[in-house]
């Protein structure tokens, strides 16, 4: 019978006596390159500092399961292909007021999803001029020494931006939610076979 790995005490914890750094997961930040066709007026800056969260950060390409039989004893396999190339991330933002009276973020992301379809005019555009090159989303520790590091490609908006629904009897500032298509993404680690150089 294997012994035990140590009695509960504070020297037998590797991550105690070396001084490991739990994963905080609000220390990360978003860089946002746009689409040459906003170079001239996106402020990738004040964008970063308007992230509230990030959702769907990709952990493994997804590979579903196929099965087989033999009577009733089931046996299965990875399938040939993964389910899923792409990534998918939500974002929100809070949304100011500069001194203009600019909702700046909204009108940042709106001249984006313009960029794709402009209910105004009519006017639609092609991937190579509504696809950002690259998003890129940093994790660090609290030194401020990056971890881990995305770097998400052939990026676009998808899907309409949640409403801003008005209300006599609140008073809570409007989160934008804005979601984001990718083709594919590297993941760089430290500790791992593609680490940060």
């Amino acid at each position: 019978m294997p012994g035990l790995t140590g009695l509960p005490h504070f020297k037998n914890s590797t991550a105690a006596m070396e001084f490991y750094e739990p994963l905080y997961i609000n220390l990360f930040e978003v860089i946002f390159t746009p689409p040459g066709a906003l170079s001239a007026t996106f402020n990738e800056n004040l964008m970063m500092q308007q992230v509230l969260t990030v959702k769907g950060m990709p952990e493994i390409t997804p590979v579903g399961v196929v099965e087989q039989f033999y009577k009733f004893a089931k046996r299965t396999y990875a399938k040939s292909k993964p389910d899923e190339t792409t990534a998918t991330l939500t974002m929100e933002f809070e949304v100011n007021l500069d001194k203009g009276n600019n909702s700046y973020v909204y009108n940042a992301l709106r001249s984006w999803s313009d960029l794709i379809f402009n209910p105004q005019t009519g006017a639609m555009s092609l991937k190579s001029t509504y696809a950002s090159p690259n998003m890129i989303v940093t994790q660090f520790n609290k030194a401020q020494q990056v971890y881990r590091k995305f770097a998400f490609h052939s990026v676009y908006l998808m899907d309409p931006f949640n409403p801003m629904d008005l209300d006599y009897k609140a008073d809570t500032i409007y989160v934008m939610t804005a979601k984001f298509k990718c083709d594919y993404w590297e993941d760089l680690r430290n500790g791992s076979s593609n680490p940060i150089v």
